[in-house]
């Protein structure tokens, strides 16, 4: 779960019941197994006790630095770890295409299509 990730932050006040989320999400990225997934990442939390209770949220920060700040109120832990799920897909989509030089985003891509319509006997 960690794999992707540089550093997962987590603040919650211990009796707000809208902070399940953010307390669910600390029991799974605080175990033995999530740590040695990625043993770089950093993981800290804050449970603030005052009297004012604070918003409860997660802050992500992905291995090539895209930081997500999620308010847990209205989420459940599944929506976090999708998101951070759908990042890691992302990611790992990104790094495979680098590594066979390719880059939807160029003029490069239109080529390849062209010329692969060109060898199918198409127009490109």
């Amino acid at each position: 779960m960690l794999k992707h990730l540089k550093r997962v932050f987590i603040q919650f006040h211990p009796s707000d019941a809208k902070a399940t989320a953010a307390r669910e999400l600390l029991a799974l990225v605080g175990n033995d197994k999530a740590r040695k997934s990625n043993s770089d990442c950093v993981v800290d939390y804050k449970v603030v006790e005052t009297v004012q209770v604070p918003r409860s949220f997660v802050e992500l920060q992905f291995a090539d630095n895209e930081q997500h700040k999620l308010f847990t109120a209205d989420l459940k832990v599944a929506d976090i770890v999708k998101l951070i799920e759908q990042k890691a897909t992302e990611m790992e989509l990104r790094g495979v295409m680098r590594d066979v030089n390719y880059d939807p985003y160029s003029n490069q891509g239109s080529k390849a299509k062209a010329a692969a319509a060109g060898a199918a006997g198409g127009k490109g």
